[in-house]
């Protein structure tokens, strides 16, 4: 499933709007961001090429196969995440440690 979506990221010049396109994954969710978290992290790379805000919420819009836990329409929120392997017990069972 393709699609395609409008980001917020650095640039030479500061923050700009960017289009991106991508294919949908096996097991992934696309969300629309309504509310996102911008901290110090991001600063560093306000003159980056890359994605800013990295903790949000917003609601599912499209989901591929294999997923289970939700489902269009619903309201979900995410933090930041360094790395997912998808298989122990805490990335299967959504309780990261802290």
């Amino acid at each position: 499933m393709s699609i395609d979506f409008t980001v917020l990221k650095g640039s030479p010049n500061g923050i700009v709007e960017s289009t991106t396109h991508r294919e949908l994954g096996h097991n992934e969710v696309v969300v629309r961001i309504t509310h996102s978290g911008v901290c110090g992290t991001d600063e560093h790379f306000v003159t980056s090429d890359m994605g800013l805000g990295h903790e949000g919420a917003g609601i599912v819009e499209k989901i591929a196969p294999g997923v289970t836990s939700v489902k269009v329409g619903d309201r979900v929120g995410f933090g930041y995440v360094h790395y997912y392997c998808g298989i122990c017990e805490p990335c299967v069972s959504g309780t990261f440690p802290l």
